[in-house]
């Protein structure tokens, strides 16, 4: 924001340039050195002469602005605001007057009235250049660019010699990539200021941007003569040459630099990550690749360099840096725990393990990597470990809510850990007191804490927060061409997923990918799971036309790759689970986008713009969504084969003599509220049992702290029945011929267990909420008929599963014949199914123009 003083030279009072005399006393005159004065920086001795006029003129509308000035100069922006409204009641029109109360109240954030005074100072036949600046910077602020370009370009017409303006309309065309309109300004603005360094430096990225690189070459060389001090004109030299391809000669430069400033890597790696975070990951590399050979022996940027790698997700690099890292420094902490976090992320959890605790040993004081081991610990089904981690990250002395809570919260959630749980305090003040970049890791974990409805909103809010971070972030990065659909004869359907694998996702995608019209679609997949050898991943690559590998992308690469292709409709099915590429999403490369399977919430991105449902599984509420949904006439989902498992002719309570009840949920999900409602259902039938199969069981930790919850609610430890499947070969189906009743989890309801539950005979009685993760099974149960199932309150819930107990002969009937009943479901009819969203996407497509 441009100084007050610089609003308008001072002009005469308006009184056709007669003078008023009185006494000694010649007001225009006293004035004109009043402002020489001031703009000498002579406050005092200003002052007094503005006083003195007023003595003689108290509605001087130029002698009270400036006094105004002064007094904001001063920091009283109360009596300059009260003095500057005062010189307007006096002269409305004073254009510089208002420019300078707009100025003030942008001082004190009032951007609303800055607005309103800057806009009557533009609003003129002849406002004041600063004005249209000055309103122009407040366009640029609020996100409307087109605006502040207008104001700016008028501001130019009317004086085109103006330095400030020429840089501030330079400065834009830059940030909309309008690298010819910025070139021509900046080369007309160093004309006039031929010191700003900063304006060359940017005069060569234009140049550089244009593909003319020898000319910006040219330009940065004379730079780093002009400022030889400072080294990021350096680095966009060295940068220049990288981008030639004259690697020795960038690394030839950056010796000499280092031979001057041996500690100038620090900013040398600094600038090369910023160059990663705005859609250059190749060149940074390329830079910092330049950094390791002339450093080969400095542990510490071996290591710092290997944690970018990480930070840039290019863990194929971090590895193998980090591995060089501990080489040269065996008790680095940092390298250990930055080298466990390259394993973790790249799907190696046992090989993380010992690196994190190597960190711990190197560095007892380091809370870092007893979180991280929570996480790996985890993720390698060593849960009681993990539980023990996450106590010792929670009473470390150096524990840190902002950095650690995600991985304690997610670690005593998936063990059941309630006490621990409240200890690590409320998991929604934690979230608002996250940065934003950590809140993903948490959104998955996250459905299982949104039950009321003030909690989903909270939820919603969370996701927007980082998506409009996402949102505000992409001005940095290159521009992709427009996304404009491909014109092709067929539509081009793009799908981004990780779980184009062995996943249960998979399942849902497989009739899809076998039978959809290629006459009419051509399908593009994308994944950053490379498993070549995979059966279902063949199965995909074997199916679809075009199967793309973006494995160690960066999101703007995933995006451009997408763009390349000239998408017509582009659907994401990873949401924030683990390997997502959402993040491409936000740069829009496909003109129509749509969030569908993989995520029950809103992604919160206004690049998505629809999510696909159905009218049993979508929200009550709009507000619980930002895209606009898409019903399907029937299921939103279609199940693959299911595995061929018999049922069996028995019910598990004639051969066991009493009622069972059970889940293969997640125990991630269970929730206090639900296990006391699983356990006042036990109460009511004597002697039923729970059976809970799950790999989980295996934990003495969350078998005990479920022990405890059941018995806190009245049920003894030998009524449950914990058992890790993973103990024997047998498919996961063939355990629901050993329970009776199925009882859902909330508010994460089953989805993929619901169906299994169905199709094994298996009633699963479901509790209804007003949000999308709350309604999965309700979706699945009604598109089978078995409306009875669904109950939408804690009691209709647990009375449901009481009368199911003892209703044997309906429970046998459901037993025999609930897997042909599903069958005939629009859950199973591949056809229809594939019929109805290929009719969807025709329509998508109408709708929206690409055809």
């Amino acid at each position: 924001m441009s100084q007050v003083l610089r609003a308008r030279r001072f002009q005469a009072p308006k009184n056709n340039n007669r003078l008023i005399n009185s006494g000694k006393l010649n007001i225009r005159s006293t004035l004109e050195a009043a402002v020489a004065l001031h703009q000498e920086g002579r406050l005092d001795e200003a002052e007094g002469l503005y006083e003195k006029v007023l003595k003689i003129a108290p509605n001087n509308a130029d002698a009270l602005q400036f006094l105004g000035v002064i007094a904001h100069q001063r920091g009283n922006n109360e009596r300059a605001v009260e003095l500057l409204n005062k010189a307007l009641r006096c002269d409305p029109d004073n254009l510089s007057c208002h420019n300078n109360l707009g100025n003030i109240y942008c001082a004190i954030d009032d951007l609303e009235k800055a607005a309103i005074h800057f806009a009557k100072a533009a609003g003129s036949d002849t406002p004041p250049v600063e004005a249209l600046r000055n309103l122009a910077v407040l366009q640029r602020r609020k996100g409307d660019m087109d605006e502040a370009r207008k104001l700016l370009r008028r501001a130019y017409e009317q004086d085109s010699q103006a330095a400030d303006v020429l840089h501030d309309l330079a400065e834009l065309e830059l940030q909309l990539q309008e690298f010819a309109a910025a070139e021509a300004l900046y080369r007309r603005y160093v004309v006039i200021r031929p010191a700003d360094t900063a304006a060359k430096s940017n005069l060569a990225y234009a140049v550089q941007q244009q593909g003319r690189m020898e000319e910006s070459d040219r330009l940065f060389q004379d730079l780093m003569q002009q400022a030889a001090d400072v080294p990021e004109f350096g680095y966009n030299a060295r940068l220049n040459l990288i981008l030639q391809g004259r690697f020795d000669e960038a690394e030839r430069l950056l010796r000499e630099a280092l031979e001057k400033e041996p500690n100038m890597w620090i900013t040398e790696a600094a600038l090369a990550s910023n160059i990663s975070a705005r859609g250059y990951a190749d060149r940074a590399i390329e830079q910092l690749s330049i950094l390791l050979k002339v450093l080969p022996d400095n542990a510490d940027v071996w290591t710092n360099i290997g944690l970018m790698f990480v930070n840039m997700q290019k863990l194929d690099r971090a590895i193998p840096t980090l591995t060089r890292a501990i080489e040269l420094d065996p008790d680095c902490a940092v390298a250990h725990n930055s080298l466990g976090c390259a394993y973790l992320l790249s799907g190696y959890p046992t090989l993380a393990i010992p690196s994190f605790k190597a960190s711990v040993k190197a560095n007892p004081d380091f809370v870092e990597p007893y979180s991280n081991l929570c996480r790996a610990l985890r993720a390698a089904r060593e849960y009681d470990q993990a539980n023990v981690y996450g106590y010792l990250t929670l009473n470390h002395r150096n524990y840190k809510q902002e950095k650690s809570s995600p991985n304690v919260v997610q670690v005593f959630k998936a063990s059941c850990d309630f006490r621990g749980l409240e200890q690590a305090g409320n998991v929604w003040d934690l979230c608002d007191g996250l940065p934003v970049d950590s809140l993903p890791p948490m959104f998955l974990d996250l459905l299982a804490f949104a039950e009321q409805p003030n909690e989903i909103e909270r939820f919603v809010g969370l996701v927007r927060r980082w998506a409009e971070a996402r949102e505000t972030h992409l001005e940095a990065f290159p521009k992709l061409a427009p996304a404009e659909g491909s014109g092709a004869e067929k539509l081009r359907i793009g799908f981004l997923s990780s779980d184009f694998r062995t996943h249960s996702v998979a399942r849902f995608l497989t009739p899809l990918m076998q039978g959809y019209d290629k006459s009419r679609f051509e399908y593009y997949c994308y994944t950053s799971i490379n498993v070549p050898q995979d059966p279902k991943q063949q199965l995909f690559r074997n199916a679809v036309d075009h199967f793309r590998i973006v494995e160690h992308k960066s999101n703007w690469d995933i995006a451009r790759t997408i763009r390349e292709d000239n998408i017509d409709i582009l659907f994401e099915l990873n949401g924030f689970t683990e390997h997502s590429m959402i993040g491409a999403m936000p740069f829009k490369p496909a003109p129509v986008q749509v969030s569908w399977l993989g995520y029950p919430f809103t992604c919160g991105l206004r690049a998505i713009d629809h999510v696909v449902l159905d009218r049993f599984v979508a929200p009550e509420s709009g507000k619980y969504l930002v895209e606009e949904p898409i019903l399907m006439p029937d299921a939103w989902v279609c199940f693959g084969n299911f595995d061929e498992v018999a049922v069996a002719d028995v019910l598990p309570m004639d051969r066991a003599g009493r009622v069972t009840f059970g889940t293969l949920n997640n125990p991630y999900k269970f929730t206090p509220r639900m296990i006391a409602n699983w356990a006042r259902a036990m109460q009511a039938v004597p002697e039923s049992r729970f059976l809970m199969v799950r790999p989980e069981a295996c934990s003495t930790v969350i078998c005990r702290n479920l022990a405890e919850e059941f018995a806190r609610n009245g049920i003894a430890s030998d009524r449950l029945f914990l058992f890790d499947n993973t103990t024997e070969k047998a498919s996961h189906l063939s355990y629901y011929n050993e329970i009776d009743i199925s009882l859902d989890t909330f508010p994460l309801t089953g989805g993929t267990t619901t169906c299994e539950a169905t199709w094994m005979g298996v009633p699963v009685v479901s509790l209804v909420g007003e949000a999308f993760h709350q309604r999965i099974s309700y979706s699945a149960l009604m598109q089978c008929g078995l409306e009875e199932l669904c109950t939408f309150d804690d009691e209709t819930f647990v009375a449901r599963a009481i009368e199911l107990a003892g209703s044997r002969e309906k429970l046998l009937d459901w037993r025999q014949g609930m897997r042909e009943t599903m069958t005939a479901s629009p859950l199973c009819d591949h056809e229809k199914f594939i019929h109805q969203f290929q009719e969807m996407l025709e329509q998508v497509a109408a709708y929206h123009k690409l055809r």
